[in-house]
């Protein structure tokens, strides 16, 4: 009888992960299922289930032969079955299939088979059959034990999965030269340190290389990227903040200026040292306040544990009657523990109070000294401009007096010079440099004289400030500083 079923060779879906091989054996049954032959085939080596030649044929005692899977189904088919459809023999060892033959009903079991003589294998394995890709447009036809080999290493149109390792795509054998090309799953070396890597991931793998020529954002210098981080570190012109920014420092800038300029007019630098101790202080409270709750959380827990002894006692005594001695004890020790328990709370609630006043305290100090550094700085800039002022004042002042004195010395020998005679002359000519000396030294005097002098800055006031301002903390902080 001519089987003429064809069958369809639309592609499988992609998988998302290549499934693993089956074994040889079922992978034939499954390929020979539906293949097409050549011409008629003898009704001697068709199966009288399926009613197709013969795939790994079995032979019964009654000499039927059968297709092995097909007379298991129908031997599996016949077993007896619960009412709620499950099987009665389930759970007690290896099922065992019984029942009849499918053509003479004679009493048969799955072990009561044997495999078909090789005459009848080597005759279904000879018959011609058409590839299963026919309808797409291979035209190869051959013996059926060579279709295997035929699919598995020839055919173009048969469907294959990628050789690449990690792609998912099945496609048919004449397209995969291209698809590896383009395939992601391939693997592409970077132009920039050499390294291999896969194509989809190239581009992510580009933009942070090690190898990848960039500049630094502040000063512009080219370099690669694995040492911009290391060069962020220490370059001059990279933004940073000041060593004190912890203890409220606001400045930031290029780090070249920061030990430059800003460190020396840093106002916080000069009261660093009490920073530090404050800090301190605070870490040494913070471990004393964490070791006290741990302390109460370990009496928390011998407490729940003895309660739980005591309930446990009270039941186990309850009908014996329990001895009033060692109850009481128990009760006097719970209550110890209670107030030991209350007392751990309390210290760690004033030590808390405590903690919070300290800091609150010196931050009141902190800013009160802030202040007075910011007054000092006022003050010192208002006496340098006196300063500046008064040496201006004293220095025209001086050149004034010393040009009215020399003027007024000539005018006088001019004057005498004139009045007097030829005798007289040579006496008055004497008592000219006289004048002018006279008038030089006058102008000398005016300009070395003393002249407005700047008052004497109050030594007193910033120490006055300071003592008004901590009547009680000050000796304890300076001692600390």
């Amino acid at each position: 009888m001519p089987h003429s079923r064809s069958l369809s060779a639309a592609p499988p879906p992609a998988a998302p992960a290549p499934a693993p091989a089956p074994a040889p054996a079922a992978a034939s049954a499954a390929l020979l299922a539906d293949v097409d032959y050549v011409g008629d085939v003898n009704q001697n080596l068709v199966c009288p289930i399926c009613f197709r030649p013969f795939v790994q044929p079995v032979t019964s005692p009654c000499d039927h032969t059968f297709c092995a899977e097909c007379i298991a189904k129908a031997l599996d088919s016949q077993q007896p079955r619960s009412p709620s459809g499950s099987d009665p023999d389930a759970g007690s060892g290896p099922r065992r299939a019984h029942g009849s033959c499918p053509v003479d009903r004679r009493p048969l079991t799955a072990s009561d088979l044997t495999p078909a003589s090789i005459i009848i294998a080597n005759m279904v394995s000879e018959l011609r059959v058409y590839c299963p890709h026919r309808a797409e447009g291979c035209p190869w036809t051959g013996e059926r034990h060579m279709l295997a080999s035929h699919l598995g290493t020839s055919c173009d149109l048969a469907w294959r999965p990628c050789p690449l390792s990690g792609c998912p795509e099945r496609l048919q054998r004449s397209a995969i030269a291209a698809h590896v090309r383009e395939c992601a799953f391939r693997t592409v070396q970077c132009d920039l340190c050499g390294e291999s890597v896969l194509a989809a991931e190239a581009e992510d793998h580009r933009a942070t290389c090690p190898a990848l020529p960039v500049q630094c954002p502040d000063c512009a210098q080219p370099m690669v990227l694995e040492v911009l981080a290391a060069h962020h570190e220490s370059c001059p012109l990279r933004t940073v903040a000041c060593d004190l920014a912890r203890f409220g420092c606001t400045w930031t800038g290029p780090r070249a200026s920061l030990h430059r300029y800003h460190t020396e007019s840093c106002a916080y630098v000069a009261i660093q040292g009490f920073f530090v101790i404050h800090e301190r202080q605070m870490a040494q409270m913070a471990l004393e306040n964490a070791e006290l709750r741990q302390t109460m959380s370990m009496f928390d827990a011998k407490l729940d544990m003895l309660a739980k002894q005591f309930d446990d006692l009270q039941v186990s005594l309850r009908d014996v009657g329990p001895p009033p001695m060692l109850i009481d004890q128990m009760s006097r020790e719970m209550q110890m523990m209670k107030a030991d328990l209350a007392n751990i709370n309390t210290l760690a609630i004033q030590q808390d109070v405590s903690l919070m006043s300290e800091n609150t305290r010196l931050r009141e100090e902190m800013q009160s000294i802030r202040t007075i550094c910011q007054s000092i700085q006022s003050q010192l800039i208002g006496l340098a401009i006196e300063h500046r002022k008064a040496a201006a004042s004293k220095f025209s002042n001086g050149v004034s007096a010393a040009a009215a004195s020399a003027a007024a010395a000539a005018a006088a020998a001019i004057t005498g010079g004139v009045a007097s005679s030829g005798s007289s002359a040579a006496s008055s000519s004497q008592s000219a440099p006289s004048a002018a000396a006279t008038a030089a030294a006058s102008a000398s005097a005016a300009g070395a004289g003393p002249g407005p002098q700047r008052p004497a800055p109050p030594q007193g006031d910033y120490q006055q400030q300071f003592e008004q301002r901590f009547p009680r903390s000050r000796t304890d902080t300076g001692t600390k500083l």
